[in-house]
């Protein structure tokens, strides 16, 4: 068989005229209420949290196309997801409204995953309260756990860190809580950058509100900070300078405010200046992640918006950094989008990395999907990621390994190319001859 695909592989090389490739795709997933934090964890597992109790309450694991239970479950809604390794291995941590069922209090609102039972762990913040956005870092001084709440009964305002053993406030504090964080080296080392409605404790308002900068030891505010609105999502991206640190939210300025630079709901700071991402998008960003779709690596953009750049999009926009463009799948037809978060299904395994969706919604594309979503990335003819293509190593390369052989460049794609999840099958050797000779993807 292997030698039929070959002699097919030579017969088609001359009709290709230009590259193509098989287009990302939409996998539609069910859970009955809004989904508000995804994590990627150990062995290809996506995290689900949120207000949702069906198939599985508050807190699921996505393994394959399955939403099963994590652990012994959870009782309340979920806000944040994260693994952390205080030192004792990685640990699933959960926060939220949340209580552990069995312990007899009715609020706990932070939990840790321990063999297989959820505990309730070191903070508890009192009744009618919650925790929220959680961190993870070391700058050389051992792990550390952030974690924001409204109230905290250590006495940290708004945010506590967690170093293993004890709860310690992270110092001056700061005046509200941390809608999102990413660590970002600006030149003088990393440090943990948080954004939200927040302010900076004792440093004028004008210059510490909406971002923060803690360096394992002290806030300082960032660049005269976000005006017009809260930040609510962050993250690294190279637009073509470097990689910057990316902020989004509700915004429409940054910076000091005699100096303030447009920006419409995001914008990169580079350690000593802002820019904005074009034109940017024209209502609330929840979410950011930087996601390879098959196309390259681009921005990934969710919120509640409906135009980015000047072009209409379905709440999701990719900023590739240079221009905005819609998702290639079309997105959410109504709702919003909470969270973002890139996984890859089989770890090392053919599949390619995914883009995990949650929010409140009932349609992406043309697909049904209740409040949950998978982007699946599509697939380039440059199969071996030599940059050359359309040319017959990429079919004989491809054959070689959907035949348990190795990879030549030891950069080839997945096998299952037409993304169906079903590999390995003749429907992807049929998609890649075919979208080699120009037509569609099967």
């Amino acid at each position: 068989m292997r030698g039929l695909f070959a002699v097919i592989a030579i017969s088609v090389t001359c009709q290709v005229t230009h590259a193509q490739s098989c287009p990302p795709r939409w996998a539609g997933l069910a859970v009955n209420a809004t989904v508000r934090t995804l994590e990627a964890g150990p062995g290809g597992t996506l995290y689900v949290g949120g207000d949702f109790t069906s198939p599985v309450p508050y807190v699921a694991a996505l393994s394959g196309s399955a939403l099963t239970p994590v652990g012994t479950g959870l009782g309340g809604s979920v806000l944040d997801i994260m693994s952390h390794d205080d030192g004792f291995g990685p640990r699933l941590y959960v926060t939220g409204f949340v209580n552990v069922p069995g312990t007899g209090q009715s609020t706990v609102t932070f939990a840790r995953l321990n063999g297989g039972l959820f505990q309730a762990f070191g903070l508890q913040t009192g009744p009618a309260s919650w925790t929220g956005h959680m961190a993870s870092y070391n700058f050389g001084g051992g792990p550390r756990l952030v974690v924001t709440s409204p109230t905290f009964m250590i006495g940290c305002d708004y945010v506590g860190e967690w170093n293993g053993t004890n709860w310690t406030c992270m110092g001056a504090g700061l005046g509200s809580v941390i809608h999102d964080s990413a660590i970002y080296n600006d030149g003088s080392g990393p440090a943990l950058y948080c954004t939200g409605s927040l302010v900076i404790n004792n440093t004028p308002f004008s210059d510490g509100i909406g971002i923060a900068r803690w360096n394992g030891s002290a806030w300082t505010a960032v660049g005269g900070g976000l005006r017009d609105g809260p930040g609510n999502a962050c993250t690294v991206f190279d637009s073509g300078e470097g990689p910057e640190l990316v902020v989004a939210g509700q915004f429409t300025r940054v910076g000091p405010i005699t100096s303030w630079v447009s920006a419409r709901r995001i914008a990169r700071w580079n350690g000593t200046r802002w820019a904005a991402l074009g034109a940017g998008v024209d209502r609330t960003v929840n979410a950011v992640e930087p996601f390879d779709d098959g196309s390259g690596l681009k921005l990934y953009v969710g919120g509640e918006f409906l135009e980015a750049g000047g072009m209409a999009v379905q709440r999701i926009a990719r900023w590739d950094g240079a221009t905005w463009s819609s998702c290639p799948a079309g997105g959410p037809v109504s709702g919003v989008v909470y969270d973002l978060c890139v996984y890859d299904p089989d770890g090392e395994g053919p599949l390619s990395s995914r883009l995990g969706v949650g929010g409140t919604f009932s349609v992406v594309g043309q697909f049904a999907a209740q409040n949950l979503a998978i982007l699946v990335a599509g697939q380039s003819i440059d199969f071996n990621n030599d940059g050359l293509f359309p040319d017959t190593a990429d079919i004989q390369d491809f054959l070689s390994v959907f035949s348990g052989g190795s990879c030549p460049t030891g950069l080839c794609g997945s096998i299952d190319f037409n993304g169906d999840g079903i590999f390995p099958d003749t429907a992807d050797i049929d998609s890649l001859l075919s979208v080699f000779a120009g037509g569609p993807c099967f």
